[in-house]
């Protein structure tokens, strides 16, 4: 104990001197956020800006807003001031819109040129393979549970035939699976005119607020309150992602003009499901995507969908635009419902039918936005909000409603169960403030409400969130960040009442984190960041009953993380963690750097340490490789995991191996 107290006091003073990383901006969109280590949407956007910057001087507003930072209110600010005073001549020139955050500007400088377009090559090629693999062998491998094959494995090509087609393929096998094209999904885009796009094969569909279509990742709670609030759709785009049941396969259909945008698709994809032998109907959707084990093999392709649909959009004035959205689905297989009393209002039959109406209307500095969408059987859901972005004050207002028997399968809004959008009613409000300029503070509250009982609520309940943000920037180079977080959750627990008796009581789950961050860049080629974290959870008690497990858990983090760029080519990451949490309810959760285009968020609970390594080489112009090697050590456990996942030992490392290349 005494060398990691030294360590921890070591960490912190060091710390005080800790990194500044344009990784940290996507981090805090993310943090909240499961446990996830893969693609994500938002980074596969990012990642493509990185490589194709949109030009300042020819981009559109709508092209614009699909930035994380820049709301509808600035980007038709941008485009005004822009065809009003001419060219911008460089990125500072943003600062010049009264509107205009300057903090954006280093932000936004990898995303964002003032270069004339380069005309793009007849061909290109993009490569990217990548292999993962735990070091220690679990027990499904040892008893034959798992196919002996414990590396999940990734390769994808993109091909860019100039700028009307580009096409590209994906194959991902996860550990534990015998078939190295376990997963496929392919893509062929073709643009014959700007205006106008087609993609065949695998592609996904992001229109208005999400209650119709969107990508398999609803939009969370985060520190940035007002990016939270509202979605920014990208309307047809190919399906570059690992979400095994997220995606349409078929044909899509595109043309914007100034005045209008319609779009045609038709998709006919297989999905993973739980089937009920008796009956052959299928109970609900199997969406962990792994298939290692018999069972889980039984799940693979048992429903097939088809469905084919349409969207007409209409832009009366310049600010103001108004959309249409509906499709017809049929599954091959009848839904049925399991457990009648849990899943009263679930989906039954074989079709399923949604149309959803949407505006958003720009008025000066305010943002009005909404979506209603109905399913076939009467259910329906509603999103209406606003945002206001000044310099200095930003402020956004969400309302929800969700029926208990809205059925949008392909939707995923805001709200508490993230992609269900079913039996929820809520209110969001978040500010952002800047009174001075190297100073932010950001302040959200949610007040939500389940009406009906859910699957493992067996009545109404209701609970809130709240955060509050400090951005400090003493110095150019330095932030102290600081949050600390609130959340009431409703929770079914197994209670003890005063006669021994047993008997499930829907209790309040309280949650509180508080946490500091101190990030410098002392050097152009060194980072560094520390952090502190704590929680404190705490179930309700009631009068005469008796939780039968403790009823209050914490949990700490601490770690140091260094990023150095020791040559051009050759650059390091490594972080030095330190976790103590009473139990898995206060488990923590930090992101982590990983091989390109993955953004690792890493859960920790327990005690122990963790250290991780991250090395990129650029091998050449249009070739690089890097590697991740991870180990976590955990205290007072001679076991990780459990059943098949089970690992004998107190240590769990892991290496990723990725190799990409553009020719």
């Amino acid at each position: 104990m005494k060398s990691i107290l030294l360590t921890f006091i070591f960490a912190f003073l060091f710390g005080l001197n800790a990194g500044l990383a344009q990784q940290e901006n996507v981090e805090q969109l993310l943090e909240n956020l499961s446990e996830f280590s893969d693609n994500h949407e938002l980074i596969e956007l990012l990642n493509e800006l990185q490589s194709h910057p949109l030009n300042l001087n020819r981009v559109s507003a709508d092209d614009l807003k699909a930035l994380p930072w820049i709301s509808d209110v600035l980007a038709a600010k941008i485009v005004a001031y822009r065809q009003k005073h001419g060219d911008f001549h460089s990125l500072d020139d943003l600062e010049k819109i009264p509107e205009f955050d300057p903090n954006l500007v280093p932000i936004l400088s990898d995303y964002l040129t003032i270069n004339k377009p380069t005309e793009k090559r007849s061909l290109s090629l993009e490569l990217r393979s990548r292999i993962f693999r735990k070091i220690q062998q679990s027990q499904g491998y040892r008893d034959g549970s798992y196919y002996p094959s414990p590396e999940k494995i990734y390769n994808r090509i993109i091909i860019n035939g100039g700028e009307k087609i580009r096409a590209g393929g994906l194959l991902e096998k996860d550990a534990g699976e015998k078939n190295l094209a376990d997963f496929q999904s392919y893509f062929l885009e073709y643009s014959p005119r700007p205006a106008w796009k087609i993609v065949l094969g695998n592609y996904l569909l992001e229109f208005a607020q999400g209650l119709v279509f969107w990508n398999p990742y609803a939009r969370y709670k985060s520190s940035n309150p007002i990016y939270s609030a509202k979605k920014r759709g990208r309307l047809i785009r190919p399906y570059r992602l690992v979400d095994e049941n997220a995606s349409l396969r078929g044909i899509a259909s595109q043309f914007c003009a100034k005045f209008y945008q319609i779009a045609f698709f038709a998709s006919s994809q297989t999905l993973d499901a739980n089937i009920d032998r008796n009956s052959d109907r299928v109970t609900n959707f199997y969406t962990a995507g792994y298939h290692r084990t018999e069972n889980e093999r039984a799940k693979k392709d048992q429903l097939q969908e088809q469905l084919f649909g349409s969207r007409l959009q209409i832009t009366p004035q310049e600010n103001l635009s108004v959309g249409l959205t509906g499709y017809f689905s049929r599954f091959n297989r009848e839904f049925t419902v399991a457990n009648a009393e849990r899943y009263r209002f679930g989906f039954r039959g074989k079709r399923n039918q949604v149309f959803g109406l949407d505006a958003n209307w720009i008025f000066g500095d305010w943002n009005f936005f909404s979506e209603y969408a109905r399913s076939e059987n009467g259910g329906s859901g509603v999103v209406a909000g606003a945002v206001f972005d000044t310099r200095t004050v930003d402020l956004a207002v969400l309302f929800r409603r969700y029926s208990r028997d809205f059925h949008s399968f392909h939707g995923s809004g805001f709200g508490e169960h993230g992609g269900e959008l079913q039996n929820e009613r809520g209110l969001y409000f978040g500010i952002r403030f800047k009174p001075l300029k190297n100073l932010i503070l950001s302040l959200y509250q949610d007040q939500f409400v389940f009406p009906w009982r859910t699957y493992s609520l067996p009545e109404p309940a209701n609970g809130a969130d709240y955060l509050a943000v400090v951005e400090y920037r003493p110095l150019r180079r330095m932030k102290i960040y600081a949050h600390f977080k609130h959340a009431s959750k409703p929770r079914t627990e197994t209670v003890r009442l005063e006669n021994g008796n047993r008997s499930e009581w829907v209790v309040a789950r309280k949650q509180s984190n508080l946490r500091f961050q101190f990030e410098f860049r002392p050097t152009s080629d060194l980072k560094l960041r520390f952090r502190w974290e704590k929680n404190w959870v705490a179930f309700s008690e009631y009068p005469a009953a008796r939780m039968t497990s403790p009823v209050r858990f914490h949990g700490a983090l601490l770690y140091q993380e260094i990023n150095y760029r020791w040559r051009p080519r050759l650059t390091f990451s490594t972080r030095f963690s330190f976790f103590d949490s009473d139990d898995f309810e206060s488990r923590l959760y930090q992101f982590e750097r990983d091989v390109p285009g993955v953004l690792t968020n890493q859960m920790l609970y327990g005690q122990g340490s963790r250290w991780y390594l991250v090395c990129h080489y650029k091998i050449a112009a249009f070739a690089s490789v890097s590697i991740k090697f991870s180990e976590t050590h955990y205290y007072y456990r001679s076991t990780i995991g459990s059943q098949a996942d089970l690992i004998n030992g107190d240590q769990l490392s892991a290496v990723a191996i990725q190799c990409q290349s553009r020719w």
